[in-house]
């Protein structure tokens, strides 16, 4: 039969090969056979039967045929870190829906949240081991784990030792020896302009430069600029520094939390919910504070514009030798009321959507009740508004929520109205317009280091020294 029946196995026993001859003399070998040979040749693994069986139905003879392939181990997958934000940062301007370019939105910055996902491990996978026509297992090559890059301020989530998470909220980055950070703080080494577009930081952010005029700055903690805010806009969560000044043509505007310290306003608008410092002056500016404001600089004048606070003011110089117009609101938090009815409109148009999305179910419910089930684009509209009724409630109880804070805010301004008082430590010149908690004074003679207040229901002066 070995002359009838040839069996070849490749050098790295990867293939076997069959060669059925015809003899001279005799009958050709079977299928029977041509299996056995391959038994005795050791050829377990890889065999394909039904070409076996083809070979012989078709008398392919003289023919050498591959009738047996081994299987190469497959190797296995090394884990990866997946990062859920980006790693590189292409400074390139936002495209607006005109489709023109933003150059001032350049997303600079990658805020996050504390507990938001930064990168999630994937584990290896195992590999598989391969095997020859002899029946004989090739090894194979693990995959190699790798660790989670943990850096500053992140940490492996309580629920999930796959994941990495922020422990605070700010920046988050991938350091050059590949950790994910998230700095709290994040600096600008220079100034806001076309170099970095507009910022938004959840953070922190401390700007060592200007904030260049057009541009806009947020940050939803503090906020320190060692230069000067030129005609932009900028917002922080919490305090305010401002190395040098608020100035412009009157189109900046500086949005505070908390306290705000800065060294000089002028022709711009200031609104704080803490206490504001002014290191030299105020100039044709409208500056609110819910707080108290003190101008208590060497020049420390406020001059034109309007100026108001919910408990004092306190400054060197109001109003100056020609008469210009300075008006002092003491005792009220008039943009409160505004935020209150801004809040209050919101909520109404909310209700109304709702009214509609609620019709809109009942239409549906009474129609699933009449005829059982709904045909699928109606139960996918019936989908669609139940989420919808979900979403506009969550969005009726922030509103209600930030009414409150905002009803809370009202009380406290309205207790500090009583005892709220005006102290000029130099000179007031005509040309003021002082409102004390309701109650109106002008002033059309200068008067040196006074101080205003409310007693009797009517505004009082006294010396301040």
């Amino acid at each position: 039969m070995e002359e009838s029946l040839k069996i070849r196995v490749s050098p790295d026993e990867m293939e076997a090969y069959i060669q059925v001859l015809l003899p001279e003399e005799g009958k050709p070998p079977t299928l029977k056979q041509a299996k056995d040979a391959l038994q005795e040749s050791r050829v377990a693994f890889g065999v394909d039967d039904k070409l076996l069986s083809k070979v012989f139905r078709e008398k392919r003879f003289d023919e050498e045929i591959k009738i047996a392939q081994g299987k190469g181990p497959i190797a296995g997958e090394d884990a990866r870190i997946e990062y859920l934000f980006e790693t590189e940062r292409e400074l390139k301007p936002k495209e607006r829906k005109d489709g023109t370019a933003d150059y001032k939105d350049l997303s600079l910055i990658q805020s996050v949240s504390q507990g938001q996902k930064l990168a999630k491990k994937i584990p290896p996978k195992p590999g598989v081991p391969g095997m020859t026509v002899m029946g004989q297992e090739i090894p194979l090559s693990e995959g190699k784990d790798v660790k989670l890059s943990m850096g500053k301020n992140t940490e492996v989530s309580p629920d999930d030792g796959s994941l990495l998470i922020a422990s605070v909220d700010g920046n988050v980055s991938l350091s050059p020896l590949g950790k994910v950070e998230v700095s709290p703080v994040y600096v600008v080494k220079g100034d806001v302009d076309y170099s970095t577009g507009n910022i938004k930081h959840s953070g922190s952010l401390e700007i060592r430069g200007d904030v260049k005029s057009g541009f806009e700055v947020k940050a939803d903690k503090n906020l320190e600029v060692w230069g000067c805010i030129e005609d932009a806009y900028a917002e922080a969560g919490e305090d305010v520094l401002v190395k040098k000044g608020l100035l412009g043509h009157g189109k900046g505007k500086l949005v505070a939390g908390g306290d705000v310290h800065i060294k000089h306003i002028e022709n711009q608008h200031l609104r704080s919910n803490g206490n504001i410092t002014v290191g030299e002056e105020i100039l044709n500016s409208i500056v609110e504070s819910q707080g108290g404001i003190v101008v208590n600089g060497q020049k420390g004048a406020i001059v034109g514009g309007r100026v108001s606070a919910g408990q004092k003011i306190e400054a060197r110089t109001i109003g100056n030798p020609e008469g210009v117009l300075t008006e002092i609101f003491l005792g009220e938090v008039s943009w409160l009321g505004e935020e209150m009815e801004k809040i209050e409109g919101q909520i109404s148009n909310i209700g109304v959507n709702i009214d509609k999305v609620t019709q809109a179910l009942y239409a549906l419910f009474k129609m699933e009740g009449q005829g059982g089930n709904l045909p699928p684009e109606k139960a996918g509209l019936l989908k669609r508004l139940k989420q919808t009724q979900a979403a506009l409630g969550g969005q009726i109880r922030d509103l209600k929520r930030e009414k409150q804070e905002i009803s809370e805010k009202m009380k406290e301004a309205e207790k500090g109205a009583k005892i709220a008082q005006l102290k000029v430590l130099g000179t007031v010149y005509p040309g003021m317009k002082l409102t004390l908690h309701g109650l109106k004074k002008e002033i059309t003679e200068e008067m040196k280091g006074i101080t205003f207040r409310i007693e009797a229901n009517q505004i009082v002066t006294s010396s301040c020294y």
